[in-house]
């Protein structure tokens, strides 16, 4: 399946790499790393995840403290927020 990334998504993933790059070089490649290798997971499985109370499918990372938050549509895949796991559950996309 095809993956889109919503530009909420990709702000914070861009911001969220360049966090972990100023608190040790290469982290940020690492995360970045992490996110595709998720992302690839959801694409060949995308039901393999949960559904939230809200409809979203949410797929934990491994070595970071983030959940990949994305719906499905026919032959695509939505990746609406890259959700820090300790962030303000209100700010979850609705």
């Amino acid at each position: 399946m095809r993956i889109i990334l919503l530009e909420r998504a990709e702000i914070e993933i861009d911001d969220s790499a360049f966090y972990y790059d100023s608190q040790k070089t290469g982290l940020g490649s690492l995360f970045l790393l992490e996110v595709e290798r998720i992302c690839v997971l959801i694409s060949r499985n995308p039901e393999r995840f949960t559904k939230n109370r809200d409809g979203f499918r949410e797929a934990p990372l491994q070595r970071f403290p983030f959940r990949i938050i994305y719906k499905m549509d026919k032959d695509e895949l939505y990746v609406v927020s890259v959700f820090h796991i300790r962030r303000n559950p209100s700010k979850k996309p609705k």
